[in-house]
């Protein structure tokens, strides 16, 4: 059971992780270091 359950929680780690930082400043980051991932979801609310 306990390995059933870390298998979701790892998968929404990083989810959860990303919007958490780009909601704070990874964006700035992101944009400079992923632009090609970032133009089309940030660049869309941004702009």
């Amino acid at each position: 059971m306990c390995i059933v359950q870390l298998i979701p929680f790892y998968m929404l780690l990083p989810v959860c992780i990303r919007i958490a930082l780009q909601l704070s400043f990874l964006p700035l980051l992101q944009s400079v270091l992923f632009p090609p991932l970032i133009i089309p979801l940030d660049g869309s609310k941004s702009r």
